[in-house]
């Protein structure tokens, strides 16, 4: 890895125009590197502050060249120049993007808990429902060309309509793009990334944007383990039961509806072995005591369930 100095003198060379190609891609990976841990809209800046920077050195040069007494010299003092002026423009732009202008200091979040469901509507009138264990981070005001938030979990929005500022949804591998409509976001930690679309159209691509996805009412993308985005209808009603209070299981298994149980009873599910977690399981369950679900589940499936100490229950096969 090059060395702090290494660089200075590398930048050096680069202001004077000296490097060679493989010197000049360290260089623009330093500015993309820069540009892209900070906020999409000044991206933009620090790639100005490139092409001013060499459009003064190639101006400076150029100067110099039509001064004849002690030409090496006044070439010289011409590149200092332009380096004294690229260090003001890097370390304006520095104190500008860290101190002066921070994107998100004055976002709020807002997160749920074990098994609570968060309904709140934001500045623009667009609707917003949180599932448990999931969280939402948005600016206290949009901006005037776009709404963005960033999301973890599951939620659902209802979008107002604003044709002038998309409504973008930032979550684990994906991002959404809407004007107006509603559709549910499930991108928790532990699960496969999906959009599923209640009404109107949706654009879903993902984090590398290598592959985009248009959606309509009752579709969904999921984001494949080789991140390729895959579209296929969906029953919405079963999406979304999770806002009525119902579990509804579309052949999902065991393994899979314990982090559901997890997430919704402050309790940890360990499973005797493999073949029991991999068991599937299909139906309409009501969010109701911990003790009453794992009862009906006993009776539909092959299992027996018990509690063991610290909020651990365990899952095991009834076939011994």
């Amino acid at each position: 890895m090059i060395s702090e100095k290494e660089f200075d003198q590398l930048l050096k060379k680069y202001l004077e125009g000296k490097t060679s190609e493989e010197e000049n891609q360290v260089i623009d990976e330093w500015f993309e590197k820069v540009s892209s841990s900070k906020h999409e809209m000044f991206s933009k800046d620090l790639s100005d502050v490139r092409t001013e920077i060499l459009k003064r050195i190639k101006q400076q040069a150029l100067n110099s060249n039509t001064v004849k007494a002690k030409p090496r010299s006044i070439f010289m003092g011409a590149w200092k120049y332009a380096a004294a002026i690229a260090v003001l423009f890097l370390v304006g732009y520095w104190i500008f993007s860290t101190v002066l202008y921070n994107p998100e200091k004055d976002w709020v979040t807002k997160e749920t808990a074990t098994g609570e469901i968060l309904e709140f509507i934001l500045e623009d009138g667009t609707k917003v429902f949180l599932n448990a264990l999931s969280s939402i981070s948005y600016p206290g005001e949009f901006g005037k060309s776009i709404r963005e938030v960033k999301v973890k979990g599951e939620v659902y929005f209802e979008v107002a309509k604003d044709k002038n500022r998309p409504f973008k949804v930032k979550a684990k591998k994906i991002n959404t793009s809407v004007l107006g409509t509603s559709f549910n976001v499930n991108a928790y930690e532990d699960e496969i990334p999906k959009v599923s679309v209640l009404e109107g159209k949706v654009l879903v691509e993902t984090i590398s944007k290598k592959q985009k996805v248009a959606l309509v009412a009752n579709q969904e993308a999921i984001l494949n383990p080789n991140n390729t985005l895959k579209k296929q209808t969906v029953d919405m009603e079963k999406v979304l039961a999770w806002r009525k209070g119902l579990f509804y299981l579309n052949n999902i298994s065991l393994e899979e509806l314990g982090r559901i149980i997890e997430r919704n009873y402050d309790v940890h599910i360990i499973f005797e072995d493999k073949a029991t977690a991999n068991q599937t399981i299909s139906g309409k369950f009501k969010k109701d005591s911990l003790s009453n679900l794992l009862n009906q589940i006993q009776f539909i499936k092959n299992i027996h369930w018990e509690k063991v100490s610290n909020g651990r229950i365990k899952i095991a096969s009834s076939e011994k």
